[in-house]
């Protein structure tokens, strides 16, 4: 995996999986992690969250979030100390981290690329140590290793606006008397702007009798929706696309949506990166229609919300057990 140097901004290139190096507390010190926060809202709330409920022990760990262009962002959990409110990169957990990112390389095959002064920065790392580190671990002979070396795209030119004509004055045409019009109505959903509605999912199944249960909660500001079925001897993974594809066919317009789910599988499956499906066929066929109407942008539990989350939860055990009771 030979690295090579480019030069660009990180965020905007080819590489499928973009590697920075985080703190275990939810701070995003500047740098590269603070462009993540900006462009990615919802990668940095679910970063946040699992620093919520781990903290330092974290470190030297790698978390990968899905984002809404398809690309992941791979946070390298690197950085535990403090020195005067900033970061320290810990080289034993960085050596950690690139042993996960390489094993996720060799396993997918997908090109990843590194910020150049990876943890030199604000993390006060010595880049040199940290380039030898690298090398070390992706020197070999591949092209899908990338180290971006930050520049800015260059401004585009101003367009010049032609001189514009002088306008005809045309005579005043004779007037008709005024007919009675129908108030006209204001454009209804089809040219509103897209809500954001954050969708929760969560599918539960059980062992007794193979009984299944699935949920969902559609938020929508202080709006909420909770919807919820089973069916008895369906795997977990049927009953986790059925909440998807009922959390999005109950979406009367097209939306932004945050689809959260409780399964890695259907969520790398989902993404355009790609992923071996499971489950039904069937099921995925429909939950691809539903899709298709929306922009959405599909992401772990982990993090978000625990209230909406055990609510989910608990609604989606509760059809299980129905369908175990009427069995019984």
């Amino acid at each position: 995996m030979s690295i090579k140097n480019i030069k660009g901004d990180l965020l905007s290139s080819n590489c499928a999986i973009r590697c920075q190096i985080v703190n275990c507390y939810g701070v995003a010190d500047g740098g590269l992690a603070a462009q993540v926060e900006e462009k990615y809202p919802e990668a940095a709330a679910i970063y946040k969250g699992l620093c919520n409920t781990f903290g330092a022990g974290l470190l030297g760990e790698v978390q990968l979030v899905p984002c809404h262009d398809g690309s992941v962002i791979a946070n390298m959990f690197a950085q535990a100390e403090w020195d005067g409110n900033k970061s320290v990169t810990n080289i034993q957990a960085l050596e950690k981290c690139f042993e996960r990112i390489l094993l996720l390389a060799a396993k997918t095959g997908l090109s990843f690329g590194f910020p150049k002064n990876l943890g030199a920065g604000y993390g006060r790392g010595d880049w040199e140590e940290i380039s030898a580190l690298m090398e070390g671990y992706f020197a070999h002979p591949s092209d899908k290793c990338f180290v971006v070396e930050y520049e800015e795209p260059p401004k585009p030119a101003k367009e010049t606006k032609p001189a514009e004509k002088p306008a005809l004055v045309e005579e005043p045409k004779p007037t008709e008397p005024s007919q009675p019009t129908e108030k006209l109505q204001k454009p209804t959903n089809p040219t509103e702007e897209p809500k954001k509605i954050h969708v929760q999912i969560c599918a539960m199944g059980v062992n007794e009798n193979g009984a299944g249960g699935w949920a969902v909660v559609l938020r929508a500001g202080k709006t909420n929706k909770v919807l919820a079925g089973g069916t008895a001897k369906s795997p977990t993974e049927d009953m986790v696309l059925t909440a998807m594809i009922s959390g999005l066919s109950a979406l009367k317009w097209p939306c932004k949506v945050d689809l959260f789910i409780n399964s890695f599988a259907i969520m790398n499956a989902v993404s355009s990166n790609g992923g071996k499906p499971i489950g039904a066929t069937a099921l995925w066929n429909q939950l691809a229609e539903a899709q298709a109407k929306h922009a959405v942008a599909v992401h772990l539990t982990d993090g978000y919300d625990a209230a909406v989350v055990e609510r989910c939860r608990a609604a989606a055990r509760e059809k299980s057990q129905e369908l175990v009771f009427k069995a019984s």
